[in-house]
């Protein structure tokens, strides 16, 4: 069952990327680790997909994604999001989310992903309250290519009114950036 479950999501994501036409040797990458996991060699079947991954999102477009306004943050996806996104006069601004499509660039068996974020706080009249440039600046290696990541902004003191968070991802290595807009409300 399980090799059935391998070859159903390895066919559907080597025709997706073959069709699509997305990163330079992904389709021997893909087959190398077809090839190793028919020898039985899990764990290198598993790194050179990972490696295929990293390939497609090395090319696609960086992203945002998960953007919400949160009680707590614990983690990686262990946030408890709030309801709304209004706030309480005297609440703490609680940020997270998850940059996608980012760079990953391999040099000796480690990965390096160095992303930084910029942000903007407008109110209403859209006044630039807060402006932080490199407010976030991430710059790390990794064994794998698929690291998990996640920023956080904590922003205090913010008065009763209405207002937009204007985050810049700027990924160093891909030469990119994307800019999402979160707006909250302060009661």
């Amino acid at each position: 069952m399980r090799k059935a479950i391998f070859y159903v999501v390895l066919t559907a994501f080597f025709l997706g990327i073959v069709l699509a036409g997305k990163g330079p040797g992904v389709k021997e990458l893909i087959l190398s680790a077809k090839a190793r996991y028919e020898k039985g060699d899990t764990e290198e079947a598993v790194k050179l997909l990972e490696k295929a991954i990293m390939e497609i999102k090395n090319h696609e477009r960086l992203t945002i994604r998960n953007l919400f306004i949160c009680d707590k943050i614990s983690g990686y996806q262990i946030m408890k999001k709030k309801p709304s996104n209004t706030l309480k006069h005297g609440e703490t601004l609680l940020v997270y989310f998850e940059p996608d499509n980012f760079m990953a660039k391999e040099s000796n068996g480690k990965y390096l992903v160095w992303l930084s974020e910029d942000a903007r706080l407008l109110d209403e009249k859209n006044k630039v309250l807060l402006e932080k440039k490199d407010w976030i600046s991430f710059k790390h290696e990794f064994f794998s290519p698929l690291a998990p990541i996640f920023f956080q902004n904590r922003i205090t003191g913010i008065p009763k009114g209405k207002y937009k968070l204007e985050i810049t991802l700027n990924d160093k290595l891909k030469g990119s950036f994307v800019t999402k807009v979160l707006e909250f409300t302060v009661e």
